[in-house]
């Protein structure tokens, strides 16, 4: 929770004004229930370190074409198809998103590995605490059908100012 800036004391007045907030937004559709037959048995180690894919909205909506389209009955010849540079331009992420992303894991002590405008994607690196932190789940040992898995509880949290750009964050668990 939030404590609003007037709230606080401070021994010099002119740091009241560089008091920011953050406010951490559910990404939609990341919250998660018990597994079932999935047994707990502790904290993940802090210090694994593994691969974590921030998915990006398109800078546009894809074109929608049903079954009665002019396209749908032409031979594939006859077809036209965006270059994979034009559909990078026209249905990758945005690069304003992924400015975002990228400051968020340097706040974060999240490593950068890759970034894919096309596949609207972002790659970062770090441990478990550094994950568990940036994005405010908990991280737990499992044992599922004979084996020891990585699997997350609740719901995964980005800034609110990241919230309507993070369409999913998948590679928490394994």
């Amino acid at each position: 929770s939030c404590v609003q800036p007037s709230k606080l004391v401070f021994a010099n007045p002119s740091q009241r004004r560089s008091f920011v907030c953050m406010v951490a937004k559910e990404v939609p559709g990341s919250s998660r229930g018990k597994i079932k037959d999935a047994k707990h048995f502790g904290p993940v180690d802090n210090t694994e370190v593994f691969e974590v894919t921030v998915r990006l909205r398109r800078k546009a909506e894809l074109e929608r074409h049903d079954d009665t389209s002019f396209m749908s009955d032409a031979n594939p010849a006859q077809r036209t198809y965006l270059s994979r540079e034009q559909y990078e331009e026209s249905y990758g992420a945005d690069q304003g998103d992924i400015d975002k992303v990228v400051a968020f894991a340097k706040e974060h002590e999240l490593k950068v590995v890759d970034i894919s405008v096309a596949r609207r994607s972002v790659l970062l690196s770090g441990n478990a605490k550094l994950f568990s932190k940036a994005f405010g789940t908990e991280i737990g040992k499992f044992e599922l059908d004979g084996g020891t898995y990585r699997l997350r509880s609740g719901s995964i949290t980005v800034p609110e100012s990241l919230v309507d750009a993070v369409e999913g964050v998948f590679g928490i668990d394994n």
